[in-house]
Protein backbone atom coordinates (compact mmCIF):
# COMPACT_ATOMS: atom_id res chain seq x y z
CA UNK A 1 0.00 0.00 0.00
CA UNK A 2 2.88 2.40 0.69
CA UNK A 3 3.98 2.66 -2.99
CA UNK A 4 0.39 3.34 -4.02
CA UNK A 5 -0.04 6.02 -1.34
CA UNK A 6 3.25 7.68 -2.28
CA UNK A 7 2.34 7.57 -5.97
CA UNK A 8 -1.01 9.22 -5.32
CA UNK A 9 0.60 11.82 -3.08
CA UNK A 10 3.19 12.62 -5.73
CA UNK A 11 0.49 12.94 -8.39
CA UNK A 12 -1.46 15.36 -6.20
CA UNK A 13 1.62 17.42 -5.30
CA UNK A 14 2.81 17.65 -8.92
CA UNK A 15 -0.39 19.28 -10.07
CA UNK A 16 0.03 23.05 -10.27
CA UNK A 17 -0.07 25.28 -7.21
CA UNK A 18 0.29 22.47 -4.71
CA UNK A 19 3.76 21.75 -6.10
CA UNK A 20 4.74 25.38 -5.60
CA UNK A 21 3.43 25.32 -2.03
CA UNK A 22 5.29 22.10 -1.24
CA UNK A 23 8.55 23.53 -2.61
CA UNK A 24 8.06 26.78 -0.69
CA UNK A 25 7.53 24.91 2.58
CA UNK A 26 10.57 22.70 2.08
CA UNK A 27 12.85 25.59 1.10
CA UNK A 28 11.59 27.83 3.92
CA UNK A 29 12.95 25.40 6.53
CA UNK A 30 16.56 25.72 5.31
CA UNK A 31 17.42 28.87 7.35
CA UNK A 32 16.01 27.24 10.47
CA UNK A 33 18.10 24.14 9.81
CA UNK A 34 21.27 26.23 9.41
CA UNK A 35 20.54 28.10 12.64
CA UNK A 36 19.82 24.99 14.67
CA UNK A 37 22.75 23.02 13.27
CA UNK A 38 25.17 25.85 14.10
CA UNK A 39 23.96 26.04 17.69
CA UNK A 40 24.01 22.26 18.10
CA UNK A 41 27.54 21.97 16.71
CA UNK A 42 28.79 24.73 19.00
CA UNK A 43 27.51 23.02 22.13
CA UNK A 44 28.06 19.38 21.20
CA UNK A 45 31.54 19.73 19.72
CA UNK A 46 32.66 21.91 22.60
CA UNK A 47 31.69 19.11 24.98
CA UNK A 48 33.35 16.45 22.84
CA UNK A 49 36.63 18.37 22.56
CA UNK A 50 36.82 19.17 26.28
CA UNK A 51 36.18 15.58 27.38
CA UNK A 52 38.09 13.66 24.71
CA UNK A 53 41.80 14.28 24.20
CA UNK A 54 41.88 11.73 21.37
CA UNK A 55 39.32 13.67 19.33
CA UNK A 56 41.20 16.90 20.00
CA UNK A 57 44.50 15.35 18.83
CA UNK A 58 42.89 14.04 15.64
CA UNK A 59 41.39 17.46 14.88
CA UNK A 60 44.72 19.17 15.49
CA UNK A 61 46.53 16.73 13.20
CA UNK A 62 43.97 17.36 10.47
CA UNK A 63 44.45 21.12 10.83
CA UNK A 64 48.21 20.76 10.91
CA UNK A 65 48.69 22.33 14.34
CA UNK A 66 50.40 19.31 15.88
CA UNK A 67 53.80 18.10 14.70
CA UNK A 68 54.07 14.45 13.68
Amino acid sequence: MIPIIRGCGTAIIQSGRVLTLARMLSISTVPLAYLLSGIMVDYELKLLFTHSNTLLNVAQRIQGNLSN
